[in-house]
């Protein structure tokens, strides 16, 4: 179809100049209303003040625009240009030469410096495929009714889960599991719990944390489970009072959670008074080992004075090379007397526990009442091996100074008695297979 010649000069505007036999048309383009303005370079080169495209003014007095790509930027003068706010995300910086530039009074509060984020040490793969470990979807949870949190939400390399309303599954090898809120949506969710034998030193996979959550529909039950370091954070760090003890700072220094109370005192009656010097009250875990009254379905803090405390840190590496990751015990402070005597028993000075019974992470109990075989060293079950080897290397070690096993008397049948006393140093040991007392603890117990 041939174009009118309206058509053609719609837009255009025309006037007729005749010289002679000649006629010359001339043609004016008129200004589209929807166009943009042309930009305006001055003569000087100078680009001050000069309005871009979108109405954004560059500031650049007496310096000329090249293009970015490969630019050498040596001998630029960037003195005093205001870069506060600046977004730099996806410049090429490649082999611009930025020596001598000026960045003094930059601000780089809050720069976005992606990439250079130090990456997370690798994953264990301790427990790959089960509660807790890592995962890309679903179907790499390989486990009946397997959930794959995702990296993206939140969850570094994923991690699987599974819905819970109050107990979970656990499976040999691999750490045990509990059930918490808050991670799905409506109903309780599978976690895995703390274990400082799998991954030592942290209790979890890397970009996971180590925080106390009760248990879903039994809130009086808590345990320390792994959960997102962005999500939780990381337990703050203990600053001891000015002026602490050197017993103090060294719990503090463990990064052992816990409250001074400073020294304490307590009237036991017959003129005799309990005393607890360096008092403090620690948080569950402790190095990796909860620590549950025996008769209480949850862990509560423990109080006793800072030396207890710093040989209880000890005494958890020594179950933790067990597989025990809970100990149920009896008892620490307790002011009172020996029974029969009137002298203070060592728990009226908060320096020692009554150990009752030990779990593993295969959720073994060890249980002093049920499992200690009397005076022998032929035993006919893993947990009496246990339980004497346990008893032995507290004193071998010199955890503690005095060790009762139910070897002493019929009143520690079901506990093993443990004890700071000064200068003390006993172990009830067995000789030719009878009870063995020892003068020097049955005054000082």
């Amino acid at each position: 179809m041939k174009a009118s010649p309206t058509s053609i000069f719609t837009m255009v505007s025309k006037s007729l100049t005749c010289i002679g036999m000649i006629c010359l048309v001339f043609a004016c383009a008129e200004e589209d209303p929807k166009k943009d303005p042309p930009i305006i370079i001055p003569d000087s080169g100078v680009m001050a003040g000069v309005e871009m495209l979108g109405g954004v003014e560059i500031p650049l007095a007496g310096t000329m625009i090249e293009p970015m790509a490969g630019t050498e930027m040596a001998g630029t003068e960037m003195a005093g240009t205001n870069m506060a706010g600046t977004n730099m995300a996806g410049t090429n910086m490649a082999g611009t030469n930025m020596a001598g530039t000026e960045m003094a009074g930059t601000d780089m509060a809050g720069t976005d410096m992606a990439g250079t984020e130090a990456p997370l040490p690798p994953d264990p793969m301790v427990n790959t495929g089960w509660i807790g470990g890592p995962c890309g979807r679903d179907s790499d949870c390989a486990y009946s009714g397997g959930l794959c949190l995702p990296e993206n939400g939140g969850y570094p390399r994923g991690m699987c889960t599974q819905e819970c309303d109050r107990f979970c599954p656990d499976q040999d090898g691999m750490p045990v599991t509990f059930c918490v809120d808050n991670v799905l949506m409506g109903p309780g969710a599978c976690v895995q719990r703390c274990d400082y034998i799998a991954f030592e030193g942290t209790g979890c996979r890397p970009g996971y944390s180590c925080v106390t959550r009760p248990r879903t529909g039994e809130p009086d039950v808590s345990f320390g489970v792994c959960l997102p370091t962005e999500q939780v954070g990381e337990p703050e760090p203990v600053r001891p009072p000015d002026g602490s003890s050197t017993c103090v700072q060294e719990l503090a220094a463990l990064g052992v959670q816990f409250e001074v109370r400073g020294d304490q005192s307590e009237a036991a009656g017959n003129g005799l008074t309990c005393e607890i010097s360096d008092a403090v009250r620690v948080q569950n875990p402790i190095n990796g080992v909860v620590y549950r009254y025996i008769e209480s379905a949850s862990a509560t803090p423990l109080y006793g004075s800072c030396e207890l405390m710093l040989a209880v840190y000890e005494l958890s590496g020594l179950l933790r090379e067990y597989g025990i990751n809970e100990v149920g015990h009896i008892g620490t402070y307790n002011c009172r007397v020996i029974s029969g005597t009137s002298t203070l028993s060592r728990h009226g000075y908060g320096d020692a526990i009554d150990l009752g019974s030990f779990f593993t992470t295969s959720g073994q109990e060890y249980n002093i009442i049920r499992d200690w075989e009397h005076d022998t060293t032929t035993f006919s079950t893993e947990a009496a091996r246990a339980l004497y080897e346990i008893g032995q290397q507290m004193h071998a070690r010199g955890i503690f100074n005095i060790v009762l096993t139910p070897n002493y008397n019929a009143a520690h049948d079901n506990h093993f008695h443990v004890d700071l006393t000064p200068g003390g140093n006993y172990h009830g040991k067995m000789d030719e297979g009878l009870h063995s007392c020892g003068n020097e603890h049955a005054e000082n117990r």
